[in-house]
Parts: C-alpha cells; structure tokens; sequence
C-alpha cells in the first residue's frame, strides 16, 4: 500500500501544478498579471478582466490626462472666507 502511495504521489503532485498563463495566441505572459471577474447589473455571468502592470499603469495616465485636460486651467480665486 505504501509502494502505491509513493507512486502516485508524484503524479498528483504534478497534477495540481498550475499552467503558465498564456494569452490567445498561446505566448507565456508574465507573472505579473492580474485578473478580476465583475458581474455587471442586470447579468448573472461574470466577465474577467486581465491585465499586466504596463496595461494597468497607462490607464492610470490615460485617465490622469483625460482628468487634466478637463481641469480649468490657472487659481479660482475666492472671496478670502469672507
């Protein structure tokens, strides 16, 4: 029984290693990616979403120019607090 064991052992050891995950065109991506599933409302299928810290760093500048761009330019200026 023991011999058994010691087979299988490294069989199901194996079998629960995770793949590398690769993208539609079957290229190893890096480990760098993250991935959310979000359900959206009116929907009981969650879409998942990945992305890589480049992707995930321009669309922070995207959004930072799109938020600078809408910005008025130069100082409101106040009443003082008065």
């Amino acid at each position: 029984m023991k011999r058994l064991a010691l087979c299988l052992l490294p069989l199901v050891l194996a079998a629960c290693a995770a793949p590398k995950p690769t993208n539609e065109a079957g290229e190893v991506v890096s480990s760098d990616l993250t991935c959310d599933r979000e359900v959206r409302t009116g929907t009981i299928l969650p879409k998942t979403h990945c992305s890589t810290a480049a992707d995930r760093e321009a669309a922070r500048q995207a959004a930072r120019q799109a938020g600078e761009a809408i910005r008025p330019q130069g100082a409101i200026r106040g009443n003082g607090g008065n």
